[in-house]
C-alpha cells in the first residue's frame, strides 16, 4: 500500500542522493509537491499553515503537541 514519508536531512551530494533513492524506489520517481509551510508562535505545540503551489492554492493548517 503506498504511504506518504517526508524526511528532513541535509544532503551535500543531491545527485548522490537521488541515485541512492533511485535505487530503493519502485518503479515510480514519486511526486514533487511545492509547498510553503509559514510557522507560527502559540503557547503550546506547533502551528502551521501549508500551502499548496499548484494551479490553485490550496491550504492546510497543521498542529502538533509535542
Amino acid at each position: 500500500m503506498p504511504s506518504n514519508v517526508e524526511i528532513k536531512a541535509r544532503v551535500r551530494d543531491v545527485s548522490k542522493l537521488l541515485l541512492n533513492v533511485l535505487k530503493f524506489a519502485d518503479t515510480s520517481e514519486g511526486t514533487e509537491l511545492l509547498q510553503e509551510d509559514t510557522f507560527f508562535n502559540v503557547n503550546r505545540g506547533r502551528l502551521k499553515l501549508r500551502q499548496f503551489k499548484v494551479v490553485k492554492i490550496i491550504c492546510e493548517l497543521l498542529t502538533a503537541d509535542y
